[in-house]
């Protein structure tokens, strides 16, 4: 099954997932660090479509001034890592196990499209 995932023209068709721009928020909601779990995303190559399940680990930290009578206080979120733990891949609603190098690839494009 390797052999049909051209990861170079793996295409976005859609997806349910947190998008990056909403990590930092999610630190701030949490205070720390969060798992969104069930998120899913679906690309298509030659054809097939490659269905992934998905969870996203975020990890940071809040930091917090709370100044004086000169300087205003601020509070910022400040998100140190993230990661994808890979549950499930189907192509064509079959599910499939790929080799540990398909699966980091996958999660690195995972990461760049989020």
């Amino acid at each position: 099954m390797d052999n049909i995932l051209d990861f170079d023209k793996l295409q976005l068709v859609d997806g349910f997932y947190t998008s990056s721009d909403r990590f930092s928020d999610i630190v701030y909601e949490y205070d720390g660090s969060h798992t969104e779990t069930e998120q899913e995303i679906t690309f298509e190559v030659n054809e097939n479509v490659v269905d992934i399940t998905f969870e996203t680990y975020i990890d940071g930290h809040v930091e917090y001034e709370s100044g004086d009578y000169f300087t205003p206080s601020y509070t910022e979120a400040i998100v140190s890592d993230v990661d994808v733990d890979i549950k499930q891949i189907k192509i064509n609603d079959q599910v499939v196990d790929l080799d540990i190098e398909a699966v980091r690839k996958l999660q690195k494009l995972i990461l760049e499209t989020i």
